[in-house]
């Protein structure tokens, strides 16, 4: 009987580490494993080679989880390792072929195998950044700035095309078909470029809030409570929050550049979206709202974006003391991302006046 529960072990364990290496293949990019990826009936197996079996096993899932963890390899915990992904691997298989798995959060990750520092220095990912499987690409990491931020990139990239196509026009009294549509086309991609860079902003001052909260051992209720707490005012938040992460002061003025120019025309030019009062009356503040949700000009456009990149850049050098984010992209010398997006194509006048009547 010794002997047979002896062999039992060795089969569930080669069991769990066969599912925990084809799960960290997928991770890492290997889907076609071949006869590699089937699970084997290991209870028909022997105890010596079922003991092989289980030392070949660690041996190839570690060598693969060096790919991801590289210099973090060593603080791997094997059992509790095998038993998390192997989990995963039954939760993934199902899914594998059709849609987007969640393998979990890179903190949870770091709890039950090894911490990816190198990813997240690499990325400037946060601890709450989501770990993705999808059919054909090894894992990703995922976040709402960074998102946002290619929101922002391809938003704008869009209002840049259309304006370039309707600086085509050289005489509006005989406009093409499309120019009028354009015209107003430009006014949305502006005032959503807008919008896209006030959300980057809440996003990234409540990212920066939520990670030291995970990233802080022994922090209270009360003042984690009062870091996530989004009530007060985005302007308020974008100083309070750094400052309460590095315990001090900081060198952030919002009544200076870049923060004044975001908070203030910019800001009531969103404002006048969000919050938007038709006619031509004045707003309790003073402000015709209507004349501000109209007027917006390249000049708007390109400052709002130019100061968010601003504010994002010197908030992350106060709280991490280096540069970044490496998610977020600066403006070429020609005022463009560099990120290649989908963008309209510049076509002849004609051709672009029947696509879009189409």
């Amino acid at each position: 009987m010794a002997f047979s529960t002896a062999r039992q072990r060795l089969g569930t364990r080669a069991l769990l580490l066969k599912k925990a290496w084809i799960f960290v293949g997928a991770m890492v990019g290997e889907y076609d494993l071949g006869a590699d990826g089937v699970l084997p009936d290991y209870e028909r197996w022997s105890r010596l080679r079922l003991q092989q079996q289980v030392e070949d096993l660690e041996s190839d899932l570690m060598g693969t989880l060096e790919h991801l963890l590289k210099d973090d390899l060593g603080k791997v915990t094997l059992r509790p390792a095998v038993e998390w992904l192997a989990q995963k691997h039954d939760e993934w298989k199902p899914k594998r072929h059709t849609t987007i798995f969640t393998i979990g959060t890179m903190k949870e990750f770091a709890e039950h195998v090894a911490p990816l520092d190198v990813v997240m220095e690499r990325l400037d990912a946060p601890p709450y950044s989501e770990m993705l499987l999808q059919p054909g690409s090894a894992v990703v990491f995922r976040h709402p700035e960074y998102m946002l931020a290619r929101d922002l990139e391809f938003l704008y990239e869009l209002y840049l095309d259309t304006d370039a196509l309707l600086n085509t026009v050289r005489n509006w009294y005989q406009a093409p078909d499309w120019a009028q549509a354009g015209a107003e086309n430009i006014q949305a991609l502006g005032r959503t470029v807008i919008l896209s860079c006030f959300n980057l902003v809440e996003s990234f001052v409540s990212g920066l809030a939520r990670a030291h909260v995970m990233e802080t051992p022994g922090l209270d209720d009360v003042a984690a409570k009062r870091l996530v707490d989004t009530h007060d005012p985005l302007r308020k938040r974008l100083i309070a929050i750094p400052k309460t992460i590095v315990g001090g002061e900081v060198p952030l003025d919002i009544n200076k550049q870049p923060f004044s120019v975001l908070f203030g025309v910019i800001k009531a030019h969103r404002d006048a979206s969000v919050h938007c009062e038709p006619g031509p009356m004045q707003s309790e503040r003073g402000q015709h709202k209507e004349a501000l949700f109209h007027d917006v000009s390249r000049t708007l456009v390109e400052q709002s974006v130019r100061s968010t990149i601003e504010v994002l850049r010197l908030i992350w050098k106060v709280v991490h003391n280096r540069s970044g984010p490496r998610w977020l992209h600066d403006l070429d010398q020609e005022g463009h991302f560099k990120r290649t997006n989908l963008t309209i194509a510049r076509r002849p006048e004609e051709t672009v006046a029947e696509h879009a009547t189409k």
